[in-house]
This record gives C-alpha cells, structure tokens and sequence, in this order.
C-alpha cells in the first residue's frame, strides 16, 4: 500500500497567542464608544419625556378637577333649582333624577355631557 502524506496532510489552524490578542489593536471599541454615547443621548431623552408626561399628567388632573367643581356648581345653581321647581314630578323620582345629574357631575372628565 503505498500511502502519499501530502495528500492526507492535516492542517492545524494557527493559534493565536495572549500577547497578540492583547497587542492587537481592536477595532471595536469606537463601535462601543459610540453605543454608549448614543445610550447616554437615550437615557437623557427618555428622562426628559417622562418629566414632560408627568408635567402633562398634573395638568390634566387639575383641569379635570376644574371641570368636575364647574359641573358640580351647574348641577347644583341649575339643575337642581329647575329640578325642584317642577310640582307634578314625584318626590322620589326628583331624588333619583339629581343622584343621577350628581354622579354624572362628579365624573365629567368621564363622559361627553359635560
């Protein structure tokens, strides 16, 4: 049997050292440079949009406590006085009639009447 090496020659990949790893320059690091910094820009923007949401938030609070004191002294300078003066409605009927304008305008910002 004739066996030729070359042809069945093994080829080791090369190896490479520590002190080359370390030597190397790595390309990578203005790539994570600049990840980092556009993090940074990220993170500063999202603190200033969560700000911005809550400014918004309180704002929408007190309009809507507005709305709801407004409706409330509609409801009750009013309604309430039209309600009262009607004779022929029954007495129970007029309670359940303001209960209901009452609740409505306790939830103004909830409902479109307002």
């Amino acid at each position: 049997m004739n066996v030729n090496n070359t042809d069945n020659a093994v080829v080791m990949p090369s190896v490479t050292t520590a002190s080359e790893v370390i030597a190397a320059p790595t390309a990578g690091t203005s790539d994570v440079d600049s990840i980092m910094r556009k993090m940074a820009d990220q993170q500063s923007t999202i603190a200033n949009l969560s700000a911005q949401l809550q400014t918004k938030s309180d704002d929408v609070q007190k309009l809507s406590q507005k709305q709801r004191d407004e409706m409330m002294h509609v409801y009750q300078t009013v309604i309430k006085g039209w309600v009262d003066a009607q004779e022929s409605v029954d007495p129970q009927t007029r309670s359940e009639f303001n209960n209901g304008i009452e609740r409505l305008a306790e939830n103004a910002d909830d409902n479109g009447i307002w």
